[in-house]
C-alpha cells in the first residue's frame, strides 16, 4: 500500500468494478471493497471497443465480466491485473499470448515485487 501512497504505483478501477462492488450483499465487504476504489487514479469507461474486445475473450474461454475485467486493464495499458480466480489466472496462462496484460494471483505478485526492490 505504500507504494499507491506514495505514487510509486497507481491502481485503475472501472465501471465493471464499481458495479460488482455496488452488487455485493455482504455490507461490510462492500464497505471495505469501496474504500479501495477511492484508492484508484483512473476509472475505465466501459465503451463499444471494450465490449467487441471482451466478446473476443469470451471466445478464448474467459467468462463475461472477466472479460470486461481484462479489455478495461488493456484499455488502461495497465502492467498487471490482479486476481484471487483460479481458473481466471489458469485461462489466461494458456491466453496470454493473445492478451496485452499480464494477469496474476496478488499474493505472488506483491512476493515477486518485494524481490526487487
Amino acid at each position: 500500500m505504500r507504494h499507491i501512497y506514495s505514487g510509486e504505483w497507481a491502481m485503475m478501477g472501472s465501471e465493471v468494478l464499481e458495479l460488482e462492488i455496488a452488487d455485493t450483499v455482504d455490507v461490510e465487504k462492500r464497505e471495505y471493497s469501496e474504500s479501495f476504489l477511492a484508492l484508484c487514479s483512473h476509472s475505465v469507461i466501459v465503451g463499444p471497443h471494450e465490449v467487441d474486445r471482451a466478446t473476443n475473450l469470451v471466445r478464448l474461454g474467459f467468462k463475461g465480466m472477466d472479460a470486461l475485467h481484462i479489455a478495461c486493464a488493456e484499455k488502461a495499458r495497465c502492467g498487471v491485473m490482479l486476481t484471487t480466480d483460479d481458473q481466471l489466472l489458469k485461462r489466461a496462462v494458456k491466453c496470454r499470448k493473445m492478451i496485452a496484460v499480464r494477469i496474476a494471483n496478488p499474493l505472488a505478485w506483491i512476493e515477486e515485487q518485494v524481490e526487487h526492490d
